[in-house]
């Protein structure tokens, strides 16, 4: 068949061929350099997993102690009812030192998660600047385990002076006996 062609012929055919080994050519090209960085990618992200795995496995001993700590020094919640007390009075006496002045403190419904067991208690209070942040800093103690679940402060608009502090403070107590 090509013995029959003529010059001319050839000349367009061997032109289609090539013009058609190009354009096949660039498609594998991109579909193996599509495939290349993709697989790069998955080495990247597996690398990545494995630092955070071997990091992970080098601290493992500083977080079994600081999980040993938690456990002996959170306490366990007991009866709800004398915690949530002890916390209304742990918080009067803190906001009696710092001359905070607490409106309608109304004790929550204690949420159990899987690590702890949350003790929430809503409070309104005022108090100036200084002694509210001081009063703010002094539940937050390292050991107390009080969180702020929420907390707006504001300032008062009957007194510039003053900020009023809308929180729910949880305390949080361990789902297990040390």
């Amino acid at each position: 068949m090509i013995a029959q062609m003529s010059k001319r012929e050839k000349a367009m055919a061997t032109v289609v061929g090539v013009v058609l080994a190009v354009v096949l050519n660039f498609f594998l090209v991109k579909f193996f350099v599509g495939k290349l960085r993709e697989f790069n990618l998955q080495q990247t992200v597996a690398g990545s997993g494995i630092d955070f795995l071997k990091k992970q496995e080098t601290e493992r001993a500083l977080w079994s102690e600081r999980d040993a700590w938690l456990n002996n020094n959170m306490g366990v919640v007991g009866d709800p009812q004398v915690a949530s007390r002890q916390l209304s009075e742990a918080i009067r006496d803190s906001a009696r030192k710092h001359t905070v002045t607490l409106e309608a403190p109304n004790a929550g419904v204690p949420g159990k998660q899987a690590a702890y067991t949350s003790l929430p208690l809503r409070i309104e209070a005022k108090a100036e600047w200084k002694s509210m942040f001081e009063f703010i800093s002094d539940l937050q103690a390292p050991g107390n385990f009080h969180v702020f679940e929420q907390l707006e402060l504001r300032v008062d608009p009957a007194d510039k002076t003053k900020l009023r502090a809308s929180m729910t403070l949880a305390k949080w107590f361990s789902n297990t006996a040390p």
